[in-house]
């Protein structure tokens, strides 16, 4: 039977080495099985339970890998060889789209934030840990020029620790009144176009005729 414990370790695909890794550790450190991953000298019998349940933990592309490994610590070492270069990569790009945000010009403030919190969130299963209050620095560095007024208040007044959640209501405030100034002028070109209709023009050059 399958315990909690091993059900809790997602097993190892493409992209989610640092998180797999940091989980693994803890179920060989429960069945007392690190050891053949930290030790020089390591009982044999142990030594390959610790590489079964490597293997029995990462998905079928990986096992060609694994089958070349005699012992538990090669394995290891071998997927940590595979994946380091590959994380560095993976962090360098989300790293870079981090930095490069921007709102788009019918983003709503919301799907904005959502996008940021989702790298920040990558970035940290890739091993690379992103403050909340970068995140937030990043997020009003990328908003448009609407919110320059309220990017400022924020900067001078905000403590060193605050995360975008904090100051999502005031950003929200001028999404609002943006959305209301939309909706205003929309209805104003609504208004102008029914008064330049063909049948409105017909009726005010007959009222002005009597």
């Amino acid at each position: 039977m399958t315990s909690a414990t091993e059900q809790s370790v997602e097993r190892l695909d493409v992209d989610n080495y640092a998180t797999w890794r940091s989980r693994m550790k803890f179920l060989l450190i429960v069945k007392g099985l690190w050891d053949a991953i930290t030790g020089d000298s390591i009982d044999p019998e142990k030594d390959q339970k610790a590489l079964a349940q490597i293997g029995l933990h990462v998905k079928e592309h990986h096992l060609a890998t694994l089958e070349r490994c005699d012992t538990a610590k090669k394995a290891w070492e071998q997927l940590e060889t595979v994946y380091q270069a590959k994380s560095n990569t993976r962090k360098r790009q989300l790293r870079k789209e981090l930095t490069q945000l921007k709102m788009g010009a019918a983003e709503p403030l919301t799907k904005y934030v959502s996008r940021a919190k989702e790298l920040q969130d990558q970035l940290r299963g890739a091993g690379h840990e992103v403050t909340d209050q970068e995140v937030a620095w990043y997020v009003l560095a990328g908003l448009p020029p609407a919110y320059d007024t309220v990017v400022t208040v924020l900067e001078t007044t905000t403590d060193k620790d605050t995360s975008i959640d904090e100051m999502l209501p005031k950003l929200m405030q001028v999404g609002q009144r943006q959305d209301k100034s939309k909706e205003h002028v929309d209805r104003s070109e609504e208004h102008t176009s029914e008064l330049q209709s063909p049948c409105n023009l017909v009726c005010r050059l007959l009222l002005e005729k009597k």
